[in-house]
Formats: structure tokens, sequence, C-alpha cells
């Protein structure tokens, strides 16, 4: 009769260990769509008043012109007028989406530069959950929504950190 119980006992932690798995992958899924409409509401219309993006991009086009960079009300410096210079080339909503497509992608890069050098492991049915959070976390939102720097500036000093990890100073300080 004990040997019943225990077959039972283990059947039943295996179930709910199954349906724990289940559970976590379909809200992963649920809250990956949440993000990626979240986010692509605002890729897709984006705020052309007092965001970032706007500044550096009007400054650039300053910039071409030969007016003030500071005409506009841009706050920034003048590097990210430089660098905001060939988004000149695209009209203002390509140009958004394109940078926010980029945004996307150092994020990406990033989180998989720091999986990839510290060797973090994660079950699969943790994952989808992870990355709906990472799409509806607000500090990613906040960024897509207004245009900004940040995460191209964290790849920079990620790119920088594996680089010294990995003995090579000159590649890390440049």
């Amino acid at each position: 009769m004990p040997r019943l119980r225990q077959g039972a006992s283990a059947s039943n932690k295996s179930r709910s260990a199954d349906i724990r798995r289940w559970a976590l992958l379909i809200s992963g899924w649920v809250l990956c769509v949440a993000g990626v409409f979240l986010d692509g509401t605002y890729v897709l219309a984006p705020s052309v008043v007092h965001s970032d993006f706007t500044h550096d991009y009007r400054a650039a086009e300053a910039l071409l012109a030969g007016d003030s960079i500071y005409a506009t009300g841009n706050g920034h410096p003048p590097f990210t007028a430089l660098l905001f210079v060939p988004f000149t080339w695209l009209p203002y909503r390509y140009a958004y989406l394109l940078w926010s497509l980029c945004s996307i992608c150092f994020y990406a890069s990033c989180l998989a530069s720091v999986v990839h050098s510290l060797r973090i492991r994660v079950e699969a049915h943790w994952v989808p959950l992870l990355l709906g959070a990472m799409l509806c976390w607000y500090p990613f939102a906040a960024h897509i929504a207004l245009g900004q720097i940040s995460l191209l500036l964290t790849m920079c000093v990620i790119v920088g950190w594996e680089a010294l990890r990995r003995g090579h100073d000159r590649l890390a300080g440049g």
C-alpha cells in the first residue's frame, strides 16, 4: 500500500509541475503579445512634440542647414545632432521607425551579450515570461516612446565591458 501512495504522489508532483510550466508559458506569451502591442503603439504613433528623438532630429536638420542646433529648443549635446544627421535623409516618421527598430536591436543585443557572457541558463518555459516582462518593462517602453539614446549608450558600455573581460583594452577604451 505505501508504494501505491508514493507512485500517486510522484504522479501528482509531475502533473503539478506540468501545470506550472504551462501556466508560465501561457502567461508569458500573453505578456509578450501585450508588450508587442504596447511598444508597437509607441513606434507606429510617434510623439512629435517633447520627445528626445524630435529634439535630436530637428537639431540635425538645423546642423545641416547651417543654423544653431539649440534654436529648436534642443538641450542635448552636439554629438546627438551629429549622430542623427543620417536620419534626416528620411522623413520624420520613417526616421523615427528606423530609430525605434535600431533601439530594439540594441536592447536585444545587450541582453543577449550579457546572457552569453555570464553564461546564464534559463529553462525554456521561463523564456516567454521573461521576454514579455522585458517588452512591458516601463523604462524600455518609455525609451521607445521618447526615442532616447540610452540603449545605444548601454550597448557601448556592454561592448566595452566585454572587451575588457577579453583583454582588449584599446577596443574597450574606444
